[in-house]
C-alpha cells in the first residue's frame, strides 16, 4: 500500500478475480483436481451421474484468468450440477449470473441461485445471500458500467473480502476515474463496506469542496453520512473533516463537530511529531480556533512553522495568514500600550464619541421630524416626495457616521463595536450603507474574533 496526501491509496494484485475460488470459506470446498487423468476420471463419473463429480470436475477445468469466453465449459457443468440439486455447485451458478459469464448479469436469478444453495446446505451460498441483501447504499448507483466494468465492481461487492479496498483501486483506475460518477459512486461503497480511509474523499467530494473542481454533485446529507461512518471507524481524517463539513453547516462549532475534531486530535498530533507537514497543519488549525484545545498564539504560530518547514505549503499559507492576522490584532494593543495612560488617547476617543453621537442624534431627529411630515401628507405622490427626503438624510447620515466609525477603528478598539452595532441598527435596509456598515462590521469580527 501506499499513502498519498491524506488517502490510502491501494492497489491491490487481483489474482483471485474470476477465479471461481470463493472469498468466504475455503474449507468447504472439494479440492481442485490437477491430473489429467483424476479429471478425466471425474468426468466419466459425471456423465454417469455423480453430481459431486460433475462439481469437482467442473471447477477442475475452470482457467485462471480473466477470459471469460474460456470458463463456459466450467460454469455450464455447475449449473447443471445445481440445477439437479446438488447445493455446492449453486454457488457457482450464482456467481455466474452476478458477473455476467457467458451470461447477461441478472442480480435475481443470482440470488435465486444462492439461495437453493444455502437451502441445500451451502455456507458460501448463505454467506452469499446475506450480501446480495445486505449491500453497501452506494451499489445501487453502481449498476450502470459496461460489463467488463461492472463484472469486476460485482465480484469486489459480492464475492471479494478484501472487495472494499479494491473499490478504491477502482476508484483510481481507467475506466472508472475518468467519470466522477463511477469515481465517487466507488469511493462511498468502498467507505460504506468498511474500508474508512475511503470516507474522507468520498464526503469531501460530495460536499463538493473545491479540491474536487466541482466534479460531482453536491450532496451534504451523504457526505457527513460517509465521514460519519470513516469517523466512526476511527479515521482521524474523516473525523476532521466531520468536524469542517458540520461547521460549514451550522456556521458554528457544535456538540458533535468539536467532538469530531477532538477525536481526530491524538491521530494528527502524533503525525506531526512523526514530520508529517499536513497534519500539522490541521492541527494548527484546531489550537488556532479553540476547537478542543486551548488557544495560544505563540503555541498555533509554532505549529504551522513546523509544517511548513516539513514542506506542507498550506501550513506556509496558514501561518502567513496567522501572522497577518495577529499582527492586525495586535495593532489597537500596541497603540494603547504606546499611549498608556496618556491624556490624547482619551480625549481623542472622547471626542469620537461624542461626535459619533452627535451625528447620530441629528440623522434621528431629522428622519423623524420628516417621517411625521409625510404622515400628513395627504397625497400618494407627495409622501413619496418626504420618503426620499428620508432616505437620503438617513444615507447622509450613515456615510458621516461611517468616516466616523473608520477613523476610531484601531485607536478606539473599546467604543469601535458599539459605534458598529449602533450604527447598523439604526441604518439597517439601505443597500449601499448597510452593506458597507455588515462588511465593516464582519471585518472586524475576522481581525478579533
Amino acid at each position: 500500500m501506499k499513502r498519498s496526501n491524506l488517502l490510502s491509496w491501494v492497489f491491490i494484485a487481483s489474482a483471485t478475480v474470476l477465479t471461481g475460488r470463493a472469498a468466504f470459506s475455503q474449507s468447504t470446498l472439494p479440492p481442485v483436481l490437477t491430473d489429467p487423468a483424476d479429471i478425466e476420471r471425474a468426468r466419466v463419473s459425471c456423465d454417469a451421474g455423480n453430481l459431486a463429480d460433475c462439481y469437482l470436475y467442473g471447477r477442475s477445468i475452470r482457467p485462471k484468468g480473466r477470459d471469460v469466453k474460456s470458463m463456459k465449459p466450467s460454469f455450464d457443468v455447475s449449473e447443471k450440477a445445481c440445477d439437479k440439486g446438488y447445493a455446492l455447485a449453486c454457488n457457482d451458478k450464482a456467481r455466474r449470473y452476478i458477473l455476467g459469464i457467458n451470461v447477461k448479469i441478472d442480480l435475481k436469478k443470482g440470488r435465486k441461485a444462492a439461495v437453493q444453495g444455502c437451502e441445500g446446505g451451502d455456507t458460501l451460498s448463505c454467506e452469499l445471500v446475506k450480501r446480495l441483501d445486505n449491500p453497501p447504499p452506494s451499489a445501487v448507483a453502481l449498476r450502470n458500467f459496461p460489463a467488463a466494468e461492472q463484472m469486476n465492481v460485482n465480484h469486489a461487492l459480492y464475492f471479494d473480502d478484501i472487495g472494499a479496498e479494491r473499490l478504491e483501486d477502482y476508484a483510481y483506475e481507467e475506466p472508472y476515474k475518468s467519470k466522477p460518477e463511477w469515481k465517487w459512486n466507488l469511493m462511498a461503497a468502498s467507505c460504506e463496506m468498511g474500508h474508512f480511509s475511503a470516507c474522507t474523499q468520498a464526503g469531501l467530494a460530495f460536499m463538493d469542496q473545491p479540491a474536487f473542481k466541482n466534479e460531482y454533485k453536491k450532496d451534504m446529507p451523504r457526505a457527513l453520512q460517509l465521514l460519519r461512518i470513516g469517523c466512526n471507524g476511527d479515521d482521524p481524517f474523516s473525523c476532521y473533516s466531520l468536524g469542517i463539513g458540520l461547521k460549514t453547516q451550522t456556521g458554528s462549532f457544535g456538540q458533535e463537530s468539536t467532538a469530531a475534531f477532538v477525536k481526530s486530535r491524538p491521530a494528527l498530533q502524533k503525525g506531526c511529531d512523526e514530520g508529517k507537514g499536513e497534519y500539522c497543519g490541521l492541527l494548527g488549525f484546531m489550537y488556532q480556533y479553540d476547537i478542543g484545545a486551548d488557544y495560544q498564539p505563540d503555541q498555533v504560530d509554532a505549529i504551522y512553522a513546523r509544517g511548513c518547514d516539513l514542506g506542507a505549503q498550506r501550513s506556509c499559507d496558514d501561518l502567513a495568514a496567522f501572522r497577518e492576522k495577529r499582527a492586525i490584532a495586535d495593532a489597537p494593543r500596541l497603540e494603547r500600550e504606546k499611549w498608556a495612560n496618556g491624556a490624547q488617547s482619551k480625549q481623542y476617543c472622547d471626542g469620537l464619541v461624542s461626535q459619533w453621537n452627535a451625528e447620530a442624534a441629528s440623522t434621528q431627529a431629522d428622519y423623524a421630524a420628516l417621517d411625521a411630515r409625510r404622515a400628513k401628507t395627504q397625497t400618494a405622490n407627495g409622501a413619496n416626495n418626504v420618503f426620499a427626503e428620508m432616505t437620503t438624510v438617513k444615507r447622509q447620515g450613515c456615510y458621516a457616521l461611517l468616516a466616523i466609525t473608520k477613523q476610531g477603528k484601531y485607536t478606539c478598539p473599546s467604543h469601535y463595536e458599539d459605534m458598529l452595532h449602533t450604527g447598523r441598527k439604526i441604518h439597517y435596509g439601505l443597500d449601499d450603507c448597510a452593506v458597507q456598515l455588515r462588511e465593516m462590521d464582519a471585518e472586524y469580527h475576522r481581525t478579533f474574533g
